[in-house]
């Protein structure tokens, strides 16, 4: 194995270990807690330059089975079904640890009561003889009962059939008290859902919850919390990355968010998208805590970026949008910075890109910074864990400046108004603009900081205390 002991995965071991625990009396289903782990410690372990191999299959199984173990987990006490298209080494794993493909359960029939045997005595005695006609007596009709009279219940085999059903009614209610009860609350008061279900508004549970814990971390740790706003892009993504089953920032063409962002919501602000998600089963809204905590305390994986990301003064907006069902939670978070008035938002139009309005932050130096970023789109992209909107291609100046950026194509805008108005920055800018190629180019504003003091700590987070970005729109 090489010396590989990929841990990444116990994170959704003890999920399942937490959701177990919280519902003792509910029959869970270990399978999607158990393939998710098998995949992490294989991707971890694949990124350490390790094969998975056999030995790395029996170092899985053998964690997982002492984390189940050592939780008081039985394995054997949950629903273990569906391993329908699971990868062969993952279901490798599954079976060292005593899981088998099995149909789902299927409810059985009745039972049937037994056939009543013959005594031997009653096979082998002899029939008695028949009476003689001599001493044979007249047969008489029974004598009818009196009125009101009940003819005794059949019994078959000693069993009062009422009693019967009486029994089984009992233990039918039983379980049914046991399982759906449970379930009745879940749904009545802590927001689980069977079917799927995609909310972008603080109407719907989750995304209350979510919007509420980021504020508190945001006051937490000394920042001014965020205004809700409702955009497009959000909901659109959930439901992407919902039907897709994958938690990415490119879609399977490989391109990134901002694509989206400017075709629904117009690109008129600047916006990151933050992506989480949680294996629950059952899931309730107040598993979208665990999300928000994790990005905000828990995000060094990430290297901090979401982390830097929910708690940048730059970003003063937040729109949420939550896709869940019983077993999993995708929650997408867009950060937003709003700090235009715009007369006439960013536009691209026939050749030209232009925007007018005021801003509410000054300018660095004598004017905005003005960057268009390149991407390519690629289908490869599609597993990248992160995401960016390309590299620097060209800077936008003023035409009375007479510097020039290195490295990047240097273009002289048509129009660029610029003065101050109290405590506000009107701007008119206007530039010719032709993209090369088909690839997507992105137009980025940049402002000076907010001037709120905090401390970033992603290795990128330095360039978050120089400036914040006013808008991102990308031309493709």
């Amino acid at each position: 194995m090489g010396g590989c002991f990929p841990t990444e995965g116990d994170f959704a071991i003890l999920e399942l270990v937490e959701v177990k625990k919280r519902y003792p009396i509910v029959k869970i289903n270990a399978v999607p807690y158990l393939v998710e782990a098998v995949h992490r410690y294989f991707k971890e372990a694949e990124g350490r330059g390790c094969v998975v191999d056999e030995g790395l299959k029996r170092y899985v199984a053998e964690r997982i089975r002492s984390l189940l173990e050592k939780h008081g987990v039985d394995l054997r006490t949950m629903l273990t079904y569906d391993l329908h298209g699971v990868n062969k080494d993952v279901l490798d794993v599954l079976k060292m640890l005593g899981l088998e493909q099995a149909p789902p359960p299927r409810p059985t029939a009745a039972p049937h009561l037994p056939v009543p045997k013959k005594s031997r005595a009653a096979v082998s005695a002899p029939p008695p003889p028949p009476p003689s006609p001599q001493s044979a007596k007249p047969i008489l009709p029974p004598p009818m009962p009196p009125r009101g009279y009940k003819p005794p219940q059949r019994r078959r085999n000693g069993v009062d059939i009422s009693f019967a059903l009486k029994f089984f009614a009992f233990v039918a209610a039983v379980i049914v008290a046991a399982v759906g009860l449970p379930m009745l609350y879940l749904i009545v008061f802590e927001h689980a859902t069977i079917t799927p279900t995609f909310a972008n508004t603080l109407d719907d549970p989750a995304v209350r919850v979510a919007f509420e814990t980021l504020n508190r971390y945001r006051v937490e740790n000394g920042l001014p919390p965020l205004e809700f706003i409702t955009l497009k892009t959000p909901l659109f993504r959930a439901e992407y990355i919902y039907n897709h089953s994958r938690m990415r920032h490119y879609d399977v063409e490989g391109r990134h968010p901002n694509y989206y962002y400017t075709l629904l919501d117009g690109g008129v602000y600047a916006v990151e998208e933050n992506l989480a998600k949680t294996m629950c089963g059952p899931c309730i809204a107040r598993d979208v805590v665990k999300q928000i905590y994790a990005m905000v305390y828990d995000d060094w994986l990430s290297l901090w970026g979401h982390r830097d990301s929910l708690l940048d003064p730059c970003n003063n907006k937040v729109s949420i949008a939550v896709a869940r069902d019983f077993n999993t939670i995708y929650t997408v978070v867009y950060m937003v910075a709003v700090w235009a008035n715009w007369i006439e938002p960013p536009r691209y139009y026939n050749g030209t890109f232009s925007f007018k309005g005021y801003v509410y932050l000054p300018p660095r130096g004598n004017f905005y910074e003005i960057f268009i970023y390149r991407d390519v789109p690629s289908p490869l992209k599609y597993d990248d864990v992160s995401y960016n909107i390309g590299e620097p291609y060209a800077a936008v100046l003023p035409p009375t400046v007479s510097i020039e950026y290195l490295n990047v194509t240097n273009i002289r805008a048509d129009r660029y108004v610029l003065r101050r108005e109290g405590d506000r920055w009107y701007v008119d800018v206007a530039f010719r603009f032709e993209p090369p190629d088909n690839a997507l180019y992105t137009v980025v504003m940049f402002a000076n900081s907010t001037g709120v003091k905090w401390e970033p700590k992603s290795p990128w987070g330095w360039d978050r205390l120089r400036r914040c970005e006013i808008f991102e729109y990308t031309i493709g």
